[in-house]
């Protein structure tokens, strides 16, 4: 059990997380202890949950893909890990996603350089207190980097090995890092033409507020 601010949060299964009023967590915990094995049945004992609780102070409902995945700052120590991370995740990405001829960025020989590890940049981020690791049972599967600001928080290279892809692990992820922004907003952006991201983001709550670099770059934002 974990506690959050205005509300408990009560484990109902393996698979969902129910955040309610103290006073409520009893008569919560007791609803629900099957098993969840998928995110279709998942969704449906959600539902359930809040038909039958529909008189009960619910603060917030949230699934978890996996309960072994979190996230940590990463170290110097890191720092080639986190380059070759970043480099396959892009190189991956590179042989899915091109675009059109008719709309070649600017930028498209920048973002191929990106497939080669930069270890000297991922240190200065590292360094900078930016740079987060994605671990599934110890074992680390991704990365990602998030600037905090008053106004904003930015999310910026969100990788995830491309072996450990459409699992579910990016999403789960996503959840997580919206706990660490100290802002009330989230911001990112992709290419245009990389359309698993942008599927992706739309997926965890993310809209799309703008374009930028000529429409090659869409831009998102998720108010949290």
């Amino acid at each position: 059990m974990i506690c959050q601010e205005n509300g408990i949060a009560v484990y109902l299964s393996d698979g969902i997380e129910i955040i309610v009023a103290e006073e409520t967590e009893e008569e919560c915990q007791c609803i629900c202890n099957s098993r969840i094995n998928s995110e279709t049945k998942a969704q449906l004992i959600i539902r359930q949950i809040l038909s039958e609780l529909n008189l009960y102070n619910i603060r917030e409902v949230h699934m978890e893909i996996d309960s072994s995945i979190i996230v940590k700052l990463a170290t110097t120590a890191d720092a080639n890990l986190v380059s070759k991370i970043v480099a396959l995740s892009y190189k991956d990405c590179q042989e899915k996603f091109k675009p059109t001829p008719n709309k070649i960025p600017t930028w498209l020989e920048w973002w191929k350089s990106l497939s080669k590890p930069q270890l000297y940049d991922h240190q200065k981020f590292i360094e900078g207190g930016l740079t987060y690791l994605i671990l599934l049972n110890s074992t680390v599967i991704g990365t990602f980097r998030l600037e905090q600001h008053d106004y904003k928080s930015e999310l910026d290279d969100f990788c995830i090995l491309p072996q450990y892809q459409n699992q579910g692990y990016g999403m789960y992820t996503l959840t997580l890092i919206d706990t660490l922004c100290s802002a009330n907003c989230i911001e990112l952006a992709t290419p245009y033409f990389c359309s698993a991201n942008r599927y992706l983001y739309e997926k965890a709550g993310y809209k799309q507020i703008g374009t930028r670099s000529d429409d090659t770059v869409i831009c998102f934002e998720k108010s949290l």
